[in-house]
């Protein structure tokens, strides 16, 4: 394996590792994917330079309150649709959830 293919390899690894925490909210694996001094844009919703501030602001519990946030991308291929059936689309949300005598 060359130089390039080891940093491709490297790079893929990292990515893969960086869905697997945030689809698994393991915020600790942040440690192994950001650098202290991270600089996170996610756009007009979220910009954090600091990587404890962000693992702090994925999700906050506060009482019976919590507030999270998430970005997201997908793409869609819908069989029934007239021309490309290609939909690409991006959002975020930024929830507040409270917790109910139905939990």
């Amino acid at each position: 394996m060359n130089d390039t293919d080891s940093d491709v390899l490297a790079i893929t690894q990292l990515v893969n590792l960086y869905g697997l925490a945030v689809d698994s909210q393991r915020w600790k694996m942040f440690d192994r994917i950001f650098t202290a001094d991270v600089d996170a844009d996610y756009g007009a919703t979220s910009h954090r330079t600091d990587r404890e501030q962000l693992k702090a602001d994925v999700v906050h519990v506060d009482g019976d309150r919590a507030y999270s946030v998430c970005n997201g991308g997908w793409r869609l291929v819908r069989g029934a649709a007239d021309g490309d059936p290609r939909w690409d689309g991006t959002g975020w949300y930024d929830d507040t959830l409270m917790r109910t005598p139905g939990g």
